[in-house]
């Protein structure tokens, strides 16, 4: 079941790489805060969950689309993003 995540995780984050520098823009995994990688993370995570709870797959497909889709739509529509580390500067 790791390899759901991985493949998952990898295809989106390369697919989405390669979509942007084909398009000449920056690349969206490069900017700070944007739930990309979480998506297909929590994607992944809901397909092994929903696998290993029930034994129909379309349910884990489903279960899968959802929770990226929804994290992907509410990060676009409203903002949603991850926290974003800010160095502290240096105490003398």
């Amino acid at each position: 079941m790791p390899i759901i995540l991985i493949m998952g995780i990898t295809t989106g984050c390369f697919g989405g790489l390669l979509r942007d520098i084909v398009a000449n823009e920056v690349p969206l995994l490069i900017r700070t805060g944007k739930l990309y990688v979480t998506a297909a993370l929590a994607g992944g995570a809901a397909a092994v969950i929903s696998s290993a709870v029930l034994p129909s797959e379309p349910i884990a497909l489903i279960a899968c689309i959802a929770t990226c889709f929804t994290l992907r739509a509410g990060s676009l529509m409203y903002g949603w993003q991850m926290p974003v580390y800010k160095p502290r500067p240096p105490r003398n």
